[in-house]
């Protein structure tokens, strides 16, 4: 969803002993990477079984030629961010579905999400009646792949803390004695191109005549928390990067994105773990189990693209 990285000057010359930075504000290219990622083991054990390179992340993809604007300070903290990211495209498996056999099955992982809800509305009133063989199976071919388009605008993060480590900077918590730091993300504008709006625009249109004022509220609802633009508040997550040589690098983990990352999690996978039966897990006090929920996983290394400004200055 966005690439991150903190920046530092080094030098593996003579004098590198005698170099301060005291700030540097550039621009950096290079791929990014980012993964969707649920943190549950039944989860991670799917699809690390159907992913041919054995990686967990239930969808990923790679934005080419990302370009980050990185700053660092004297006083150790950094920051970064960008001015426009637009084609992060994911793609989940969310049915299996073969009009020619005549079946439409839903991913069991998917189970307890809101859109499983839609799903099994359509799918009855084809079994009923209401629909048509082809009218159905276009339904389903069209979510049988979850596709969302996510376009983020005027990305950004609050100043966190670095360290120099012989010739790299990186980053440090010193609380946690570990090279992950907590890290608020600023509030930033997104849009969304998915292809549920297009599903629930079909259940909409195709059964108007039959819904129920049950399934009438249902669709509300599913329309009302598919939200395809806004401002993110409330944002953060954990940072660990590095720079030396004009290269910096990074790995970061966005796990709080209110009003993204949690519709995400709900429509797919619902707010509470389901059993084997499909009923909602409960605890020893029989409380409902909750579910996790996703993460969004950035990778990035990049190198120089254009260095505004540094200074070096002698100790």
């Amino acid at each position: 969803m966005a690439a991150i990285v903190a920046v530092a000057f080094t030098s593996c010359d003579k004098d590198a002993d005698n170099v301060k930075l005291v700030t540097v504000s550039g621009t950096y290219g290079g791929d990014i990477v980012a993964e969707l990622y649920m943190p549950d083991y039944d989860v991670e054990q799917y699809y690390l079984y159907l992913n041919e390179n054995g990686e967990t992340y239930i969808a990923s993809d790679t934005i080419k030629g990302g370009e980050v604007e990185l700053h660092f300070a004297s006083d150790d903290n950094a920051h970064f961010g960008f001015n426009h990211l637009s084609g992060i495209n994911f793609k989940v498996q969310y049915a299996f579905v073969s009009e020619e056999d005549d079946y439409a099955l839903l991913n069991p992982l998917y189970e307890g999400g809101s859109l499983a809800k839609l799903f099994y509305m359509v799918k009855n009133h084809y079994l009923n009646g209401n629909l048509t063989k082809e009218d159905f199976y276009s339904f389903a071919k069209n979510i049988e792949y979850i596709e969302d388009n996510i376009t983020i605008h005027d990305f950004s993060v609050q100043p966190f803390k670095m360290r120099e480590k012989g010739a790299m900077y990186s980053t440090y918590d010193f609380e946690q004695n570990s090279v992950y730091v907590r890290t608020t993300i600023n509030p930033f504008k997104f849009s969304r191109k998915t292809n549920i709006s297009d599903a629930m625009q079909f259940a909409e249109e195709k059964l108007s005549s039959y819904l129920s004022s049950e399934e009438k509220t249902l669709l509300a609802n599913l329309k009302a928390g598919t939200k395809l633009e806004g401002t993110i508040s409330g944002a953060g997550g954990w940072t660990s990067m590095g720079y030396s040589n004009y290269k910096p690098n990074l790995d970061f983990t966005i796990d709080e994105a209110p009003g993204l990352l949690d519709v995400l999690s709900k429509g797919l996978f619902g707010e509470y773990k389901l059993d084997d039966n499909g009923n909602i897990q409960k605890d020893s006090e029989g409380n409902p189990v909750p579910r996790k929920s996703l993460v969004l996983d950035v990778f990035y290394e990049g190198t120089i693209a254009n260095m505004n400004s540094y200074e070096r200055v002698e100790k």
